[in-house]
C-alpha cells in the first residue's frame, strides 16, 4: 500500500471528488477514470491544420484546341493537339471524366467519327492509339534523319523560324524513340551553324567554337543576325520617291541633250559637206562634172549625168552659177526635223 505522505494533496482531492461523485464500488470508479483519460487524451493531442491537397482539382471540364485532320483554317495540328491531352493527364489538376469530356468535345470532322466509332466509353490512350495510326508520322528513320541533315536555311527565312524547323525535325525523332534526349542539344548546335546563310556563317564561326549550347547560340546568331540586316540597311538605303523622280527627269533631260548635241553635229558637218560641194562647183567653172552631171562652157550647155552633148546655140542665162541654181530648184529642199527650218537637218 502507498505512503500516505506519498500522495499528494491534489490526489487526495481528487479522490474525495471521485468518492462523492461517483460512489466507494471498484467497477464504478473504473468506468469513470477511462472516461476521464479518454477524454484528457483527445484534449493532449495536437490540433493539426487541414493542409490543402497537393492536385486542386477543377470541376469544370478544360479546353482543348479543336482538331479534325483536315488543315482546317484556325484548327491546330495533330502533335499540337496530342500535346495538350497528353499535358493535361500529366498533370492531374482534372478528373478523368472531365478530361474524356475535353477530349471528345475537341475532336472535328473525320477525327472526331473516328473516336465516335471507338464507342462513348473509350479511354483516352485507346483514341490516341487510334489517331496516331491515322495522323501520326510515318517517316522512316533513315528518312526523318536525312531530312533533318539535309535542311538548311532559305534566303528568306530568320534564324528564328530555321531553328523552330530543326527543332520540329529532331522532335519527332525523339517523340519516335530515333534520337535520344540527351544528343539533342549536340545535334541541334551542330545544324543550327551547318545550314546557315553563307553571310551569317562567315561572320559566326568563332561563336559556334565558343558556345556548346543550342540554345546560347541561337541568341547569339540571332544578334549577328540583327546586325548584319542593319548594316545591309544603311549601306543599301533607298531614295524617297520624290528623290527617284527628280533623278530620273534629270536623266532623261541629259540624255535628251547629249542626242541633241550629237544631232546638231551631224548638221554642222552636213552644212559643211553641201557648202564644199557648192564651192567646187562654181569654182571649176569650165569643164565641171559631178554625179549630178557636168557643165560644158564651150558648148553652152549643161548635160545631167554625161553623156553626148547635142550642139545648141550659147545663152546669156546659161551661165555655171544660173546652170547650178536652176539644177537645185528641181531639187526638194531639205528641212530640219525639228525646227522646219532649211539648211540643216
Amino acid at each position: 500500500m502507498a505512503n500516505p505522505e506519498e500522495i499528494a494533496p491534489e490526489d487526495i482531492a481528487l479522490l474525495k471528488l471521485l468518492k462523492k461523485e461517483v460512489g466507494e464500488h471498484p467497477v464504478d470508479i473504473a468506468e469513470f477514470m477511462k472516461k476521464c483519460l479518454a477524454y484528457k487524451g483527445e484534449e493532449s493531442k495536437p490540433k493539426v491544420k487541414d493542409e490543402p491537397s497537393k492536385h486542386t482539382k477543377y470541376r469544370d471540364p478544360p479546353r482543348i484546341s479543336n482538331f479534325s485532320g483536315n488543315n482546317t483554317k484556325g484548327e491546330t495540328s495533330y502533335e499540337l493537339w496530342r500535346y495538350e491531352v497528353t499535358g493535361l493527364m500529366a498533370d492531374k489538376l482534372y478528373d478523368q471524366e472531365n478530361i474524356n469530356y475535353a477530349v471528345r468535345r475537341s475532336l472535328k470532322g473525320d477525327a472526331g467519327m473516328v473516336a465516335m466509332h471507338l464507342g462513348a466509353k473509350a479511354s483516352i490512350p485507346d483514341i490516341l492509339h487510334k489517331l496516331d495510326s491515322i495522323y501520326g508520322a510515318v517517316e522512316k528513320k533513315e528518312d526523318l534523319l536525312a531530312q533533318f541533315y539535309r535542311a538548311r536555311q532559305d534566303d528568306t527565312e530568320t534564324v528564328t523560324k530555321w531553328s523552330c524547323r530543326l527543332e520540329n525535325i529532331i522532335g519527332r525523332a525523339v517523340d519516335r524513340g530515333l534520337v535520344q534526349q540527351k544528343e539533342r542539344n549536340g545535334m541541334l548546335h551542330s545544324m543550327l551553324w551547318t545550314g546557315l546563310k553563307t553571310e551569317l556563317k562567315d561572320i559566326s564561326g568563332h561563336k559556334f567554337d565558343t558556345i556548346k549550347d543550342f540554345d546560347e547560340l541561337r541568341v547569339v546568331l540571332r544578334q549577328i543576325e540583327t546586325d548584319h540586316e542593319e548594316r545591309k540597311l544603311s549601306s543599301h538605303k533607298p531614295q524617297p520617291a520624290k528623290a527617284t523622280a527628280i533623278s530620273d527627269t534629270s536623266i532623261q533631260e541629259s540624255q535628251m541633250n547629249k542626242f541633241e548635241g550629237l544631232i546638231n553635229q551631224l548638221t554642222t558637218r552636213m552644212d559643211r559637206w553641201e557648202t564644199d560641194f557648192r564651192g567646187r562647183g562654181s569654182i571649176r567653172g569650165r569643164g565641171y562634172r559631178n554625179n549630178r552631171g557636168y557643165f560644158n562652157r564651150n558648148q553652152g550647155q549643161y548635160n545631167r549625168g554625161g553623156g553626148h552633148v547635142q550642139q545648141q546655140g550659147y545663152h546669156e542665162s546659161s551661165t555655171p552659177q544660173a546652170t547650178l541654181t536652176s539644177n537645185y530648184q528641181h531639187q526638194e529642199e531639205k528641212k530640219c526635223f525639228r525646227c522646219g527650218l532649211p539648211g540643216h537637218y
